[in-house]
């Protein structure tokens, strides 16, 4: 299990590695950027993650999206400014929520934006009151992802659409190192376990998703996953000084180093993808 006070932690002390090595007061993106020929940039790879998923859903103007997840709103203020359709971005960090609020301000779409502190598995939103939920590397937080499932289905009109991008184990039995190498990776991002593909398309299919796209983007996103390890060598020298200078310091900071490493590992042999989902409520 793990507790939202361990996922707020993980943000929170973990955002000036954001702001160091992936571009966060740029782009605002807490998640791996989607690579295709065409791209020539780390931001544009992050911001080609929003407009893919954008593009997938089809979001529209006249939509009311819900960010399940917003991190510091990047999400919702690029699809606001590209879309101009209304965005709600929820986090549990308070932090978050006010970064949020202040970039939606900078960026001048405070009145397309609202942020609020709110757990994506009981949101105290009324029933049937979004168009698009928007879920991206978030739904891995949760210990039930079946119960982020109910609360998408019950905040949907009919016909909504519930997009999402996430990391998903490639199955179900892993040997001892195997396991080892994503309990460590799942550690280090206060993530209590990995869904396969197949369990978590059976979960939103019983809630009585129709499965309308699903896409293996592992491909696209292996430049990111890359970066990300060759920051683990100077992040294990770095965390090593600090926590030798600072030796009443949390071991969080050194838990996310080797995130680094076997994120990376893990992709290697094989043991994770990286997949875009689209699923409909069709009533």
């Amino acid at each position: 299990m793990t507790s939202n006070e361990a996922i707020i932690e993980y943000y929170e002390r973990c955002e000036v590695h954001y702001k160091m090595h992936w571009n966060l007061d740029e782009s605002l993106a807490l998640h791996y950027g989607y690579w295709d020929e065409t791209t020539k940039s780390f931001h544009e790879a992050l911001m080609n993650t929003n407009k893919k998923l954008a593009s997938i859903a089809e979001v529209q103007t006249h939509d009311r999206l819900l960010d399940m997840g917003c991190g510091i709103g990047g999400s919702s203020i690029y699809l606001a400014k590209e879309t101009g359709c209304e965005c709600v971005g929820i986090s549990l960090s308070e932090k978050q929520i006010q970064t949020a609020t202040r970039m939606a301000h900078e960026f001048g779409v405070a009145d397309e934006c609202t942020f609020l502190v709110r757990d994506f598995t009981d949101t105290n939103f009324k029933d049937q009151s979004f168009d698009v939920v928007w879920a991206v590397e978030s739904v891995c937080h949760a210990n039930q992802k079946e119960k982020f499932i109910e609360e998408a289905w019950r905040l949907l009109k009919p016909g909504g659409r519930l997009i999402l991008a996430d990391f998903l184990q490639t199955k179900e039995d892993l040997n001892a190192r195997e396991q080892y190498i994503m309990d460590n990776w799942a550690l280090g991002w206060a993530v209590p376990f990995f869904e396969t593909e197949s369990q978590f398309k059976n979960l939103l299919k019983a809630q009585g998703f129709g499965i309308d796209y699903y896409e293996n983007a592992t491909d696209h996103i292996q430049r990111s996953a890359r970066r990300l390890y060759l920051r683990f060598f100077p992040g294990w020298v770095g965390a090593k000084l600090y926590r030798l200078f600072n030796p009443g310091s949390s071991v969080i900071s050194m838990e996310n180093v080797w995130t680094a490493y076997y994120q990376y590992k893990g992709l290697q042999k094989g043991l994770w993808e990286y997949g875009i989902i689209l699923a409909t409520k069709n009533i």
